[in-house]
């Protein structure tokens, strides 16, 4: 097998290529994710599955896809989804359907760490957390995502106080693509079709306020993990982690200030494969199932 399907679900946009077995990847091609239930987006990521194969007749029967929210891989069960709305919903028997091929799911930040550590940022074990629509985590040791259960990694619905109100709020209403977009708005200090990368780019004392209090909000939040797992380098992916030193200077300095008990540096990186690694990591489901 030198080449597999593998398609990410987004909150707002539904992306897939084929990729093959040296995380390269090729016919990318983006749709809008439907805002309707999970029926239509699986009927979107059939007819996605269909038309790449059409363009490579010759790719793995089975294909690999990601999805936001909690997903249960072992059954092929959504069980919630904040941004897409679904509940407990037969996500891989409707993928199936619809594409007419064998499907893998995974959770969509499992996918990128496991992508980034067989392909992107050279590591054997670290955190990944990725910065989107939401935010989500994943533990990566020896090189495979680590979880007790589909909770693992929900760090987004951690309830923290929000600088602005002091309201309690969820920790990826601060620190996703989303929330420092909304935060940045709540400012005036973008348009509305600016998005998170312009905010950590803008450069003024406002933008880089808002932006280091969100680092430093995650690190506080991170801490605790680090304590009871031990400290791990942390992987940021997702498309605002391109705006690199910017993000991971003020998460590591927050990091080295929090585990200075432990006399513990943790290396804070930016991923490798930048916002097509779940992409990536779903055609890797493929290459790897047993």
């Amino acid at each position: 097998m030198k080449r597999a399907i593998g398609i990410d679900v987004g909150g707002t946009s539904i992306v897939g290529a084929v990729v093959g077995t040296d995380g390269t990847y090729t016919d990318t091609s983006r749709i809008p994710t439907p805002r309707t239930g999970a029926a239509d987006v699986c009927a979107a990521v059939g007819q996605l599955a269909r038309d790449l194969r059409l363009r490579d007749p010759d790719v793995a029967d089975t294909v690999g896809v990601c999805l936001p929210g909690i997903i249960d891989q072992r059954t092929g069960t959504g069980i919630t989804s904040a941004n897409l709305g679904w509940a407990n919903s037969p996500l891989r028997d409707l993928l199936e359907a619809a594409s007419g091929h064998p499907v893998l799911i995974a959770q969509d930040v499992r996918s990128g760490a496991m992508a980034e550590a067989r392909w992107g940022i050279g590591l054997d074990s670290f955190y990944y957390l990725a910065l989107g629509t939401g935010l989500g985590a994943a533990t990566i040791l020896d090189g495979r995502p680590h979880s007790i259960n589909p909770l693992a990694g929900e760090i987004g619905q951690y309830l923290v106080p929000d600088p602005d109100t002091g309201d309690l709020v969820r920790l990826e209403e601060l620190v996703s693509a989303t929330g420092l977009i909304a935060r940045a708005r709540r400012f005036g200090l973008i348009g509305p079709e600016a998005g998170a990368r312009e905010v950590i780019e803008l450069g003024t004392a406002t933008s880089r306020r808002l932006v280091e209090d969100s680092m430093r909000i995650l690190g506080q939040a991170l801490a605790p993990a680090l304590f009871m797992l031990g400290p791990l380098p942390v992987v940021l992916g997702g498309g605002p982690s391109g705006g690199g030193s910017l993000l991971t200077e003020p998460l590591a300095d927050e990091l080295a200030r929090q585990l200075r008990p432990l006399g513990a540096q943790v290396p804070v990186l930016t991923a490798k494969l930048g916002d097509k690694s779940q992409m990536i990591g779903a055609a890797a489901l493929v290459f790897t199932e047993k």
